[in-house]
This record gives structure tokens, C-alpha cells and sequence, in this order.
């Protein structure tokens, strides 16, 4: 099919002496692009050293990929995730951008595109800016979860990037050229899977806009047979306007092959992470198939389904150390505080935990020396649990293969609750939490952090600097010291290097402000205040500086950011929810038009197919976190909410725009 058929008149060229305006709407983006900038520096990141799994994993493997080293040494994590975050930090690292800052600015280039690709469509610069005013700053970028080393922080651009090109490839502005546009839109969908392993979830939305695309031209090509036989195109060109969109696949798929065919050189195996590999699934599915003596929430392998994979599979048993000892212990504890059950009520691994306590105990029998010997392991243990189900000597149920959960109608109820609460922290766009936590671990390996990602929050125990002077005529060592307070609080007394014995400078760190603690020299207190002293036999003890960050010029500038965020965030959780509705009846009233009055209506609008696109991504994440908070790990929350965001913001202003066109029978250009 003729894509002509598809498109209405072709945009017209302002002429040199209109340009003024348009350089009014670019200085308008601009500010708001700094505006929105400016409120992103002040959310630092917020690291935790110790998250070898997230934050310090994705830190080691941007060091390796900067060094030239691609993912570096091969271990039981190398490829436990994908290389797309990772790169990206080294690349903002290189380019000495702050990694927040860089995700911000790239969040903001793809809406401003959008934003731009709207307004020409339109030829209404207002839509545009309007929509990228609400892109620019949408709230959940500010909550605190967001601020962490997180996949989640560039995962939701490239989503929007994702939606936005397949639109564009499957509608484009006629007589444009798009060449270069599937290389682009191939590259991008490339970034997207090597992020984070579960890519499938826009799958729904690029079938919906294809579908749609294949029945308006079925529907015009009938239209044109009823006027004349010979008008009508033959129906192999109905595909023709599917192949861009193929095209963008296939360069996606020689990208992501790409990054197989090096780790096969390096590591010796042709995937992209070690989740998305059949071998594995396949090995997770059979452990999973086992029957179970009594079906639990949330577990996978109990203990009766462990014994029975013992005795059936030589494989199994080798991992029976692990399973049964401080291995399972561990992530057993992790699941079940994170849940929060009781150690009594949670005896075993819980299934979001699962497939971390299986690759450990893979990793302790011995089988992680090399990546091929890995893979060959998780084969050899589902060639042998599958043999034993298919042979009947263990009770199983049908195959699997995958992480999916298994559907159980019990848990359609707290499914359900589920996605009540993200529905509504979605059009709300957050949950009320906005800031950065304080960063978490030793010293040194937060500065290794930060020389790879930029400025960190400080450790809550920084929160207060106390300089101390010791001094003592006979050289007599410090005396002990501690601060007291309301409650338990966090500080670490470290001394200063002098060559004079009889007098020590000290500094005192903590997280206790400094009007509620006191310095306690064996049963006398002194307040956290220049000038104070305190005597003992010993000698003299006195407090020449107190420091409280939230008072420094970067304190307070990071709390009068925050105050603005939090200001914005709760317009939007006022406003939002009326005018997604108003949308929702906006975008369902111009559907309605087009479907039912297509002689009217002879082009399929971008903003229809786009804004569809939008909500089925919507739905289909809110579905995907729902039922994976019901039957494997909590999943209501925002961070993994989050890459639906821009998706909710884009709809609503979409909607809006239709809705009013619908109203006034004017139908949008494209």
C-alpha cells in the first residue's frame, strides 16, 4: 500500500521572514529544558557500595568498558545483566557529565524531538511545547529510588525513544525521507533490550500501531475497489508500510548480535545476559515444573521438590550444599525482610530471590570457572530434571521454560490490589516520596563510585563535621569519647596526624544534629557548639569548628531544588488525574470518529496511533508489575513503575489535543 494513503498534505517550509517565532518556542524550550536541569542537580545520586548485584556491579563493569576491557573478567555476574547502563555511565564518565545529569539531558533531547515531531504535524508550536513542558518535569524522576545506580533512570528514555520512532517509521510526514530513520530507530531498540531483560513488555504496543496501520490501508484499499476495481492497489503493498518498521528490527537484531558475537569471543558463549539465554531459562523452568507437596505464594523449589531433584538428578545434587546451607539461608533472609514475613513464616527462598540463590549455588559447586562450563551446567540440569519428569519418576507439571511465573487464579485478588495502587501512583505520577537518601558504605568505595558517576549524597554520619583539639601537657592519649542523643546515632572519631604529642586535632563525624546530641567525655556533656570545652585530669578537650552540610552554600541550595520538586510534584499528583480522565474520554471519542466515519477521516493520525501505543504500554506494564507482585516480588512500586511515566504523561496531552479536535470536527493533521 501507497503510504500516500496514509498521510494528508505534506508540511510547508516557513518562509525566512516567519522564523522569528520559532526562535521564540526555541528559547521558551531552552528554559524550561534548564529549568528542569537545574531541579535534577539537586538530587544527587545515591549509591550503595555494597549492592553488588546493582549500583556496584554496573560502577565495575562502565570501569571495565572504560579501560577498553569490555565487561572485564569473567565471573558469576559478568553477565548476569546487560551491557546497555553500563556503557552508557562510561560514556557520560568520558564525557565528564554526572550520570543523573546525563540521564536527565537525554530524557530531555528525546522529549524535545517528540515534542518538535508533534508541532510540525500539528503545525501548532504551542501543542509541542506544552508537551514537553510536561515531560520536562515529570515528578517521578525525583523520587528516590530513581536517584540510585539504577538501569530504571535511562530504561524509561529509551522506552519513550522506543514508542516514539516506531510511530514515526510506521507514519511519517509524508514526502519526508527516512532513510537514516531504521538505522536510528534499530540503534535505539538495540540500547533498549541490552538495558534490562524484560524488553518484551512494548511488544503490544508495536503490534497495536503495525495492526492499525495494516487495517487503515485494508480499509482504503476496499474504499477505492467500491469506487473502481482499477484504483484499488494490489494488497502486497498494504505491507509496504510495515517495512521500515521491519527494517529498524533487523538493525536491532544485528546490534544486539553484535554485542553476542563479543562476549562469544571474550568469554567463550554468543548471548547478552546470562536471563535472557535459553540455557538457563530452560534449567530454571525444570526446577520449577517439579509439584510441589503443598503450592505456596511465592515459592518455587521447597524443600519436598528439592529432595525429589536430588534423587532424580545427578546435577541437582551437586547443588544441594548450597541450597540446604548459608547459601539459601541468605537470600532466603533477603526475600522475606523485603516482604516483610516473619523468619517463622518464611522458610523458604522466595521466587523473586529464586534465580539469584540458584546462579550462587551454581557459582559454589564450582561451575562458574568459565562461562561455557556455566551454560553447559544449567543444560545438563534441565536435560536431566525434564528425562526424569518426562519418564515419570518425578511428578511434574507440563514443561516450562522461562522466569515467568506459573498462572494461579488464587492470586488474581492481590493482583488486582496491585495494579488499584499502581494505576493510581501512575496518573498521580509518584507516590509522595521525593529526595535522595544518603549514600551508603565505606568511605573508599564510595569515592570509587563517585570518580565513575559524579557527585554522591553524603553518608548520613557526614551530616555533622566537628573539629576537636586534645590537649594535654603530660602527651596523655584522648581520652574516651562518645555522643549521646535522643536516639542511636552513627559517628566515627578519626585523629589527625600531628607531630606535637601534647596537643591531637580530631574531627568527629555524625549523623546526629548537632542541637539534640552532646559530646560525652566519661560523665560530663558538651553541646555540638564552637568554642566548647571540656576538662578532665588528663587535659583539655575543645571544639574549634562544627560544619552541618544542610547549612553549606550546596545544602541549601539542594533543599531550596527540592522544595521546588516537591511543589511541582504535588501539582501534578492535584491536576493529573482530571486530565488523564479528560483524555481518556478525548482519546476514546476521536477513535470512535475514525472508526466509524472513515470516509471523514481518510489518513490514520499520528497522535491516534501514537497516543493507543502510549496507553497500551500503560496497561501492559501495570498488568506485567501487577501479577508479578502477586505471585514472585514486590513489583508495586515506582522504580519498576517508573519507565510508564512518560508514557502516562504522553498520553494525556495526546488525548487532550484529540479530544478537542474531535469536539470541533477539525481532525489533526499529519
Amino acid at each position: 500500500m501507497s503510504t500516500d494513503l496514509l498521510h494528508t498534505a505534506p508540511v510547508s517550509h516557513p518562509q525566512p521572514a516567519r522564523r522569528a517565532p520559532w526562535l521564540r518556542w526555541a528559547l521558551a524550550y531552552a528554559l524550561v529544558a534548564g529549568a528542569s536541569l537545574w531541579l535534577r542537580q539537586g538530587f544527587a545520586t545515591h549509591a550503595v557500595a555494597a549492592a553488588g548485584f546493582d549500583d556496584a556491579l554496573f560502577v565495575r563493569l562502565a570501569y571495565s568498558l572504560g579501560a577498553g576491557q569490555w565487561l572485564g573478567p569473567f565471573d558469576r555476574v559478568t553477565l548476569a545483566k546487560g551491557m546497555g547502563y553500563p556503557l552508557f555511565i562510561a560514556l557520560s564518565a568520558a564525557l565528564s557529565i554526572p550520570l543523573k545529569l546525563a540521564e536527565q539531558a537525554i530524557y530531555l533531547l528525546v522529549c524535545a524531538l517528540l515534542a518538535h515531531a508533534l508541532a510540525r504535524r500539528l503545525r501548532r508550536p504551542g501543542a509541542g511545547f506544552a508537551l514537553f513542558a510536561a515531560l520536562a518535569f515529570n515528578p517521578v524522576l525525583w523520587h528516590p529510588e530513581l536517584a540510585r545506580i539504577i538501569r530504571e533512570g535511562l530504561y524509561l528514555t529509551q522506552s519513550l525513544a522506543v514508542l516514539a520512532l516506531a510511530a514515526a517509521l510506521l507514519v511519517p510526514p509524508r514526502r519526508q525521507r527516512r532513510g537514516a530513520l531504521p538505522l536510528l530507530g534499530g540503534a535505539v531498540l538495540a540500547f533498549y533490550w541490552c538495558t534490562r531483560e524484560e524488553g518484551l513488555w512494548l511488544v503490544p504496543s508495536l503490534a497495536l500501531m503495525a495492526t492499525a496501520v495494516l487495517l487503515a490501508g485494508l480499509r482504503r484499499q476496499r474504499r477505492a475497489a467500491r469506487r473502481h476495481a482499477a484504483l484499488a492497489p494490489p494488497r502486497r503493498r498494504l505491507f509496504q508500510a510495515l517495512l521500515p518498521l521491519l527494517a529498524a528490527g533487523l538493525v536491532a537484531g544485528l546490534g544486539v548480535a553484535g554485542v553476542k558475537a563479543v562476549n562469544q569471543a571474550r568469554y567463550g558463549v554468543f548471548l547478552a545476559t546470562e536471563f535472557q539465554d535459553a540455557r538457563f531459562q530452560r534449567a530454571y523452568g525444570a526446577l520449577a515444573r517439579i509439584r510441589h507437596d503443598q503450592r505456596r505464594p511465592y515459592v518455587v523449589f521447597p524443600a519436598d521438590a528439592r529432595q525429589r531433584a536430588y534423587a532424580a538428578s545427578p546435577a541437582a545434587r551437586e547443588l544441594q550444599p548450597a541450597f540446604e546451607g548459608e547459601n539459601s539461608a541468605l537470600w532466603r533472609h533477603v526475600g522475606c525482610t523485603q516482604l516483610h514475613i516473619a523468619a517463622a513464616d518464611c522458610p523458604e527462598v522466595l521466587s523473586g530471590w529464586f534465580m539469584w540463590a540458584l546462579r550462587d549455588a551454581v557459582w559454589l559447586a564450582g561451575h562458574y570457572e568459565s562461562a561455557p562450563r556455566a551454560m553447559a551446567f544449567y543444560e545438563r540440569l534441565s536435560t536431566e530434571i525434564n528425562a526424569a519428569c518426562d519418564s515419570g519418576r518425578l511428578a511434574c507439571d507440563a514443561p516450562r521454560r522461562g522466569l515467568a511465573p506459573a498462572f494461579d487464579a488464587q492470586r488474581l485478588g492481590a493482583a488486582a490490589q496491585a495494579a488499584a495502587w499502581l494505576t493510581r501512583a501512575l496518573v498521580q505520577l509518584g507516590d509522595g516520596q521525593i529526595g535522595a537518601r544518603p549514600s551508603l558504605g565505606r568511605l573508599d568505595d564510595l569515592e570509587y563510585i563517585r570518580q565513575m558517576v559524579g557527585r554522591l549524597t553524603l553518608p548520613a554520619i557526614q551530616d555533622v563535621a566537628v573539629a576537636l583539639r586534645w590537649e594535654s601537657p603530660t602527651g596523655a592519649p584522648v581520652p574516651p569519647l562518645r555522643i549521646e542523643g535522643p536516639s542511636a546515632a552513627q559517628w566515627r572519631l578519626e585523629l589527625q596526624p600531628g607531630e606535637d604529642p601534647r596537643t591531637q586535632q580530631l574531627r568527629l563525624l555524625t549523623d546526629c544534629s548537632a542541637s539534640d546530641c552532646r559530646l560525652a567525655l566519661g560523665d560530663a556533656m558538651l553541646p555540638l557548639s564552637n568554642g566548647g570545652e571540656l576538662r578532665s585530669a588528663q587535659g583539655l578537650l575543645r571544639i574549634t569548628d562544627v560544619r552541618l552540610h544542610a547549612r553549606t552554600l550546596e545544602g541549601q541550595r539542594t533543599r531550596a531544588q527540592q522544595a521546588a520538586a516537591r511543589l511541582l510534584a504535588k501539582a501534578y499528583a492535584w491536576a493529573w488525574p482530571p486530565l488523564t480522565l479528560a483524555a481518556l474520554l478525548g482519546w476514546a471519542l476521536a477513535l470512535r470518529q475514525w472508526l466509524l466515519r472513515p470516509h471523514r477521516r481518510n489518513a490514520l493520525p499520528w497522535m491516534l496511533l501514537l497516543a493507543s501505543a502510549a496507553l497500551t504500554a500503560v496497561a501492559t506494564r501495570i498488568a506485567l508489575l501487577a501479577w508479578l507482585d502477586a505471585t514472585s516480588i514486590p513489583s508495586a512500586h515506582m522504580l519498576y513503575a517508573s519507565p510508564a511515566s512518560p508514557m502516562v504523561l504522553l498520553f494525556t496531552v495526546l488525548g487532550l489535543l484529540l479530544g478537542q479536535a474531535a469536539l470541533r470536527g477539525a481532525w489533526p493533521r499529519n
